[in-house]
């Protein structure tokens, strides 16, 4: 990082939580954001340990139509006769997140055509009538799991002020969730337990609160604890104006069309266009208004912006935050100038893992001879074409 002088432009680190990676980080002393797409898949896992049994069965049943050449063969046959979508099986990967649900929800599509290739091929696999039930009970469980892991792993969006939200959301659904399968029962209890003790006050995290605050589709309304939220705006107002606005010189450069004219004050000047120097009645109440207004009263601007971006309409959920803000970087210089700092924080590793699989698919064993410099501007490339 010294090497490139990008040290000072490091505001946190996200990793998987690896004991590594969380002790490399505390050695720069930079923050620390843990992978919410990594933390959410550990909560599937754990949960779904409740219906092992059943996954068993699924994964057997794929693992034999993944081998067996009939047995995948007779299956594109049935689902023909049956007028169903032609498709594969999906196997469950440990390390591959989500791939438990797409297990789950492939088998559910072409139910009836496994059941009947299973019945005339291999029986001694056949699952149970009440196992189907649990596998089309457990996936309304898991979808939400699906949707915000897919979500949060984008890569040209703003991520982590969603994680507050994304959290809620989900312990609200497992809370208003009804099952009477007692499999079921389980897993969401695991699921509640594992998400309440991974995501314990997740609030009091400065970053995320920060983030989501100033992010104009949830602002303050996303922080349910009010002790927290009162902190992070207070905090907010603090150090707002005292951000530089060095970040915001190009702003400069693109009004230079803009004429400044230097105010000069008219009682400043003699008949004869010269400046007076001399005592006036005026002096006294102009020391006391340039005691209130004086520019280094860098809080007073900081306050006058976060209410004023507080009180403002929230964005539509499906709109963009960061054109929002790019509009109205005239508007709130200090606090568009704080949020270059926060929502460039993505809440998933998975950007990153993504270019160690890009380099994978590069490096191959006909390519093992490219030169570091050569794999360096294939992968630039790779990532940003």
């Amino acid at each position: 990082m010294i090497e490139w002088d990008i040290l000072h432009k490091v505001t946190a680190v996200v990793s998987d939580n690896a004991s590594n990676i969380i002790n490399a980080v505390k050695l720069g002393q930079w923050r620390s954001i843990g992978c919410f797409a990594h933390t959410l898949n550990l909560v599937v896992q754990n949960a779904t340990i409740e219906i092992s049994d059943v996954l068993v069965q699924v994964k057997s049943i794929v693992e034999y139509f993944n081998r067996s050449t009939q047995g995948q063969n007779k299956l594109t046959t049935t689902q023909k006769q049956l007028n169903l979508p032609i498709l594969k099986l999906k196997q469950d990967v440990p390390t591959r997140w989500n791939s438990t649900y797409d297990m789950l929800q492939r088998i559910i599509q072409v139910k009836d055509a496994v059941i009947t290739t299973i019945a005339l091929l291999r029986p001694d696999l056949s699952i149970n009538q009440e196992d189907w039930e649990v596998i089309e009970e457990v996936l309304p469980l898991l979808k939400p799991f699906y949707e915000v892991t897919m979500e949060i792993s984008a890569e040209k969006n703003v991520t982590l002020s969603k994680v507050l939200v994304f959290n809620n959301l989900i312990q609200d659904y497992l809370g208003k969730h009804f099952s009477r399968n007692q499999k079921i029962i389980a897993v969401q209890l695991a699921l509640k337990r594992s998400m309440e003790t991974r995501f314990k006050d997740l609030e009091s995290n400065i970053l995320y609160a920060e983030c989501t605050i100033l992010d104009p589709r949830f602002k303050a309304r996303a922080l349910r604890n009010q002790k927290c939220r009162e902190r992070t705006i207070e905090g907010l107002k603090n150090k707002v104006g005292k951000t530089p606005l060095q970040l915001l010189q190009f702003n400069n450069q693109e009004n230079s069309s803009n004429v400044k004219t230097a105010l000069v004050p008219v009682s400043s000047i003699d008949e004869n266009g010269n400046k007076k120097d001399c005592v006036s009645i005026w002096d006294e109440y102009d020391n006391e208004i340039s005691k209130i207004t004086r520019p280094e009263n860098k809080t007073v601007a900081g306050i006058r912006e976060v209410d004023k971006y507080l009180n403002e309409e929230y964005l539509d959920r499906k709109m963009d935050p960061l054109q929002w803000w790019h509009e109205r970087r005239h508007t709130y210089p200090h606090l568009y100038a704080y949020i270059l700092k926060r929502f460039c924080i993505v809440a998933s590793s998975v950007p990153c893992e993504r270019v160690f699989s890009g380099a994978g698919q590069i490096i191959t064993q006909r390519r093992k001879l490219l030169k570091p410099n050569k794999v360096s501007t294939l992968l630039f490339l790779h990532s940003n074409m």
